[in-house]
């Protein structure tokens, strides 16, 4: 079985293009990867994994995503609220 390290190192040039539109710009600490390997587990996709392990680790309240498959994982990721943008201005803006 590969490493998170190995398992998540391709998605790099990409993240350098979506640095330039981010606020916080994470660097890795401990345990992002391990987090990101077990959203993965859950099947996540790799790049997506981490981008929900990073939310998390930056203490974020929600992550939006219009992505059915994290959307359907929501119920079992905690410590952050996975809604699509419809949901989220509903129960932000009733």
């Amino acid at each position: 079985m590969r490493t998170p390290r190995i398992l998540f190192e391709r998605g790099g040039s990409r993240l350098k293009i979506w640095q330039r539109y981010a606020s916080i710009d994470m660097e890795e600490e401990e345990g992002l990867l391990e987090l990101a390997k077990s959203f993965h587990l859950l099947g996540l996709k790799r790049f997506d994994a981490l981008h929900l392990a990073c939310a998390i680790k930056s203490h974020a309240d929600y992550f939006l995503t219009t992505d059915s498959g994290i959307l359907k994982k929501s119920g079992v990721v905690g410590d952050i609220r996975i809604k699509d943008p419809i949901d989220f201005i509903r129960e932000v803006f009733p």
